[in-house]
């Protein structure tokens, strides 16, 4: 019995030897310098990373930004005035007129245009599709000639 509590503590004190020869390499100056470069070379690679990270994010911050500008100035009233359509109001009460019914000849009218004004007095009224004024074959519904036909068959 005594030779093996001997043993069991040979055995023992001979691992406790191993795991303190362990840290003791691991706590040596050069391979702790040797941890501390890895470790500021890993902390330079996450900072590297968010850097880049932090780019993309305010380049697609950016190009989205530059969508949505694009996109809001095509569907602002002056650029669609610009592209050549225009408002057109009673003068001089300024009511926008969205259809001919209830404009009389005489009245006199305002067309705001992408660059200026006109002032004119309406001479004719026609009641009509705006397709139709256009001297199109269009129905009320804005189908025109072709479809109507082929609807037909």
């Amino acid at each position: 019995m005594r030779a093996r509590v001997a043993q069991a503590l040979r055995h023992r004190v001979t691992a406790a030897g191993g795991r303190l020869r362990e840290v003791a390499a691991r706590l040596r100056p050069a391979r702790l310098t040797e941890m501390v470069r890895l470790r500021e070379q890993y902390l330079d690679d996450l900072v590297g990373r968010w850097a880049r990270a932090v780019r993309r994010l305010a380049e697609r911050a950016r190009d989205g930004l530059h969508h949505a500008s694009v996109r809001l100035e095509g569907l602002s009233p002056l650029a669609v005035l610009r592209r050549g359509y225009s408002v057109t109001r009673e003068h001089p009460s300024g009511r926008v007129l969205r259809a001919a019914e209830g404009v009389a000849p005489g009245t006199t009218v305002e067309s705001l245009l992408g660059r200026g004004l006109l002032r004119s007095r309406v001479e004719e009224v026609e009641e009509c599709h705006p397709f139709e004024a256009l001297g199109a074959d269009v129905d009320a519904e804005g189908r025109d000639g072709e479809e109507k036909r082929q609807e037909e068959l």
